[in-house]
């Protein structure tokens, strides 16, 4: 009888794992009913026990053929749970599919992940390089049906930074600005986000930072009145923390102000904003709003909350 499968995710991106794990799903099953049923995630580094995702994969499915269990930072396991699911490896039902998913960028330098991979597909998830971001939007413009010019691409990194998942949603939300258009171009960047890329994030990044929270509602609500949808806020807010963050780690490192503006390509006319904003701040103190904000857009996506509401949550919690 033949075996079930097994995928091993190694790298650091999450957009890219998560991409997978849904192409997974679509690919197995007719629709959302059946895969809701059929599919289970583990973060194993939030709970360890291994025995309730064995127990469901090796559960025949509930009305389907397949089932999907997902186990998030299998690096976290230790013995003999490593050992109970490299054994469940060799016997896998044919109905089973385990997508078992690292933060390890490469199985190299772990004997439990070499394991592993011989009983598995690896599928590397990792971050372009800094040079590499232009054609890897490119090339998501493509599989959404569109394309995207080279001076649309550079605005559009400078506006939402190089964060995938902002970079995604940007796009996404690109499309649906230029439709029945498929050709995005710099013009329809700064007019979609050219609003909240600047004055107005810089603005609801400052008061968040001075934890004014009545202040970032306000402007929020402002956006909200305005037509502005939360995807286009949360993108283009992402890219400013992860802009932000990457200068504050440069300023730990003992950069000047003047490298830190090149280096980040600051307007002359933000620069005294950006600076008094990157002294009050920490690479830890930013790293956690941009958990936050992670946690807001997925809270949206997946349509657990609505969008000003998870803002506003957002807000609060900040």
């Amino acid at each position: 009888m033949k075996s079930g499968e097994c995928f091993l995710l190694v790298g650091k991106e999450r957009l890219l794992k998560k991409e997978f794990i849904r192409e997974l799903g679509k690919k197995h099953f007719a629709n959302l009913s059946d895969a809701t049923m059929n599919t289970q995630e583990w973060n194993l580094a939030e709970d360890p026990a291994l025995a309730p995702a064995l127990e469901f994969i090796q559960t025949a499915p509930f009305l389907g053929e397949k089932r999907i269990a997902v186990l998030w930072q299998i690096e976290e396991l230790e013995d003999p749970a490593r050992k109970n699911l490299l054994a469940c490896l060799e016997n896998l039902p044919s109905t089973s599919i385990m997508v078992l998913v690292s933060e390890e960028t490469s199985t190299k330098k772990s004997a439990f992940l070499r394991d592993i991979e011989s009983a598995a597909t690896l599928v590397a998830c990792h971050t372009p390089f800094d040079k590499d971001f232009p054609v890897w939007i490119e090339a998501r413009a493509r599989k959404m049906g569109g394309t995207i010019d080279r001076e649309a691409t550079r605005r559009l990194i400078a506006m939402a930074g190089k964060d995938t998942a902002a970079l995604q949603n940007a796009l996404e939300t690109l499309f649906v600005y230029i439709h029945p258009r498929t050709a995005v171009s710099s013009q329809d960047v700064d007019k979609l986000l050219g609003k909240t890329s600047e004055e107005d994030v810089f603005a609801i990044a400052e008061d968040l930072f001075q934890k004014d929270t009545q202040s970032a509602l306000e402007k929020t609500l402002y956006l909200f009145r305005e037509g502005v949808r939360a995807p286009e806020i949360i993108a283009v807010l992402a890219g400013q923390l992860e802009r932000m963050k990457q200068a504050a780690a440069l300023t730990e490192r003992g950069a000047s102000p003047q490298e830190v503006a090149s280096a980040f390509r600051v307007h002359s006319f933000f620069q005294q904003k950006f600076f008094l904003q990157l002294k009050k701040l920490s690479v830890k103190g930013i790293s956690r709003l941009q958990k936050r904000l992670l946690e807001c857009d997925l809270s949206i996506k997946e349509g657990r909350v609505g969008e000003r509401l998870a803002l506003e949550r957002f807000i609060l919690e900040s």
